[in-house]
């Protein structure tokens, strides 16, 4: 025990002559080593290595002078001469070791693979088998590749800036580097977010310092110091110079495909609401009132067992009548979804496919037919269970056709009592090309108020059930799709508007969702084409600003609307689900032939000229130049009108702000031009939302 303290106190009392002894230090690095070490533009030393020497002289009460070479053969070759004392980082080799002695390891080296976010699956080396990865000419890495015989295209670089640049260009997609390096070189190009790294490093190296081999006791003055420095304090450096390992993979394709699922339920209501505004508000009234019923009949269970039997039919009913509902929303999605395209072709084929789907969606249908009227003649497109061919052969008049004002239901049809004022040649032709019916449901399709034709579903003679409320609503809902169709062809051949009309459905559904938006969309839009045309854009582009103005917030459609109206203010995770509507206006746009060419413009709108926009965080002009004068017409506007967490500022506080964030989050030229425009104008808070719809 006493040789034991004997030996400690000899140690210490040695430490303390060397240090005594040694007063500087000289630290020999590279020049260019970003962002370990490397010269700033006025000659200073600066990087990683630098800070954790500087951390190390404040331990020993040492000085330092930190030197950096242009090459690394100049490092060495400065310590074998004694121009310099330490390496400030070097890798042990047995080579090295016959020229150098070796620190003790005071950090370790983390070689990770880095790749793109649109890639999955990458986990250790056995996941990039089959890819071209982008390795640094030289490094370890190639050596690495080649000992553990992975199947790889090696794509080599001169140094980790042009690796990390290639891979942001798309050259590669996938790259191996120090983890530092890699973090640092894409922080610096604002492309951390678009690439993650492997959870798991592919390999490790210890970091050493080096000083002449022999020279004992400088080594033991640069252990002493190195003990004395935690690896919380060098995690701490590392970190302020690279920042935070990449983000963690999240499976955003499922969460991607939830929030389409949800958010396609919900366009498909807000769709149907529309189409069928009035009939629903009457429905709702309905099922209002059988609420109230349900309440009440709720109290009553306790108090009879009859009652409660009854209740648990009725509800059955409902949600029978629930799913049918849920049923025709689906069918009357896929149907609008292919309006657009199948307006601008034959519509016998959709209307056939219509006729199709009423049949599956209205079970007690057994037959039906689809006519058109055109030009006083009756034309039967299709039909199910009767004998379609020899229908089409009649000669029909529209005066043939039975009368009725409304979706009805009519028994016994073809009976000559019901109506019909035709001839008996043509009554005996029908007669023979159908199935006998009893019961007959039929609606009139309309172009304005003039009727264009029929839909007529037919229950089977035999058949003992008969066409319930639901069907008859359902029927009305199929009629309606049906004539927007019909009206909505008839207006593109004529006129060529549709995408126009489309946009103005588009907004009225939208502020239907969201009443805060109401008008903000039509504001943005004249006032984006405003400062267009004093950019001097060719009137193309001033028309797609406008349309792009238009719909920029369409995507808030898929956005929960008690998110959208919540009065206090957003959560994080709420903020981060609203920030989600400029990708989804983008893909409901991308599903439209007529509006592809404004889904890049919709997408970008809420980018910085900074880049701390979203959603790719883009900035200066690789944002869509559409988007950026979009930016400036959104913000002021959302300033000056209410919102449900605020009211609207002050005018002269909303120009102040633009004037503020021009060339940060604003393209300055497209802020200074607007606020120019304003101020030739002469448009004041009064005067505003007059002058804009004047335009």
């Amino acid at each position: 025990m006493k040789k034991t303290l004997t030996l400690f106190i000899l140690i210490i009392i040695t430490s303390v002559v060397l240090s005594a002894d040694i007063e500087e230090i000289t630290i020999v690095g590279e020049k260019n080593y970003f962002p370990f070490e490397f010269e700033d533009e006025t000659g200073v030393s600066r990087g990683i290595l630098v800070d954790i020497w500087s951390l190390w002289a404040n331990k020993t009460n040492i000085r330092i002078d930190y030197k950096t070479c242009n090459t690394w053969e100049t490092v060495m070759n400065s310590v074998k001469s004694g121009e310099g004392d330490v390496v400030s980082l070097m890798f042990y080799t047995p080579e090295r070791d016959e020229h150098y002695d070796f620190s003790i390891p005071y950090y370790e080296m983390k070689s990770y693979i880095f790749f793109n976010d649109y890639v999955f699956g990458i986990k250790d080396m056995n996941d990039i088998s089959g890819f071209k990865v982008g390795v640094v000419e030289d490094d370890y890495a190639v050596d690495f590749i080649k000992q553990k015989n992975i199947d790889v295209k090696l794509q080599k670089y001169p140094s980790v800036e042009k690796l990390v640049q290639g891979a942001i260009d798309g050259k590669i997609s996938i790259f191996i580097a120090d983890g530092p390096v890699g973090r640092y070189y894409l922080s610096k190009k604002t492309a951390g977010d678009v690439f993650r790294h492997s959870r798991e490093p592919l390999y490790t190296n210890p970091v050493y310092a080096a000083v002449a081999e022999g020279n004992n006791e400088l080594l033991t003055l640069i252990n002493d110091g190195l003990t004395q420095i935690t690896r919380d304090e060098i995690e701490n450096i590392v970190s302020s110079w690279t920042g935070t390992s990449l983000k963690e993979i999240i499976p955003w394709e499922y969460v991607f495909v939830a929030l389409i699922f949800f958010g396609t339920v919900l366009l498909l209501i807000i769709i149907w609401n529309i189409q069928l505004r009035n009939r629903i508000e009457d429905a709702t009234k309905e099922i209002t009132d059988k609420n109230r019923e349900l309440e009440t009949k709720n109290k009553e269970l306790a108090q009879t067992k009859n009652n409660l039997i009854n209740m648990n039919e009725e509800l059955q009913e409902q949600l029978d009548e629930n799913k049918n509902l849920t049923m025709g929303m689906e069918s009357i999605l896929t149907v609008t979804s292919k309006m657009s395209q199948a307006a601008k072709g034959d519509p016998d084929e959709f209307l056939d496919s219509i006729l199709k789907m009423l049949i599956r969606l209205i079970p007690n249908a057994d037959y039906g037919s689809i006519s058109l009227f055109e030009d006083e003649q009756w034309r039967i497109v299709s039909a199910i269970g009767h004998d379609v061919e020899k229908l089409k052969t009649l000669k029909l008049d529209v005066s043939d056709h039975i009368p009725f004002d409304k979706t009805t239901i009519i028994d016994n049809i073809i009976d000559k009592d019901q109506g019909f004022l035709m001839s008996e040649e043509k009554a005996s032709g029908i007669e023979s090309a159908t199935k006998p019916i009893s019961s007959s449901l039929i609606t009139g399709l309309k172009i304005g108020e003039r009727r264009v034709g029929s839909i007529i579903l037919d229950m089977d003679k035999n058949n003992e059930e008969s066409f319930t409320s639901e069907d008859v609503r359902i029927m009305e809902a199929f009629s309606n799709v049906v004539s927007s169709f019909l009206g909505m062809q008839q207006y593109m051949i004529s006129q060529g508007k549709f995408q126009k009309q489309l946009i103005l459905s588009m907004i009225q559904i939208l502020e239907l969702h969201d009443p805060y938006t109401k008008g903000h969309s039509e504001n943005v839009a004249n006032l984006s084409a405003e400062i267009a045309r004093k950019m001097k854009f060719d009137k193309e582009i001033v028309q797609k600003i406008y349309w792009a103005g238009l719909v920029h917030d369409i995507g808030k459609i898929l956005i929960p609307n008690t998110l959208l109206c919540k009065p206090g203010k957003l959560t994080d995770d709420e903020f981060d689900q609203l920030k989600r509507h400029p990708e989804l206006g983008a893909k409901v746009l991308t599903s439209s032939d007529e509006l592809k060419n404004i889904v890049r413009t919709v997408k970008h709108h809420h980018e910085r000229w900074d880049g701390s926009g979203y959603p790719e965080r883009l900035a200066g002009t690789r944002i869509p130049r559409e988007a950026r004068i979009i930016a400036v017409a959104d913000a002021f506007d959302a300033m000056i009108n209410d919102r449900p967490y605020r009211k609207g500022l002050p005018w002269e506080t909303a120009i102040k702000e633009i004037e503020i964030n021009a060339g940060k989050q604003f393209e300055p030229e497209a802020a200074h031009i607007f606020l120019r425009y304003l101020k030739e104008e002469g448009i004041e808070k009064t005067t505003y939302a007059t002058t804009l719809h004047e335009r």
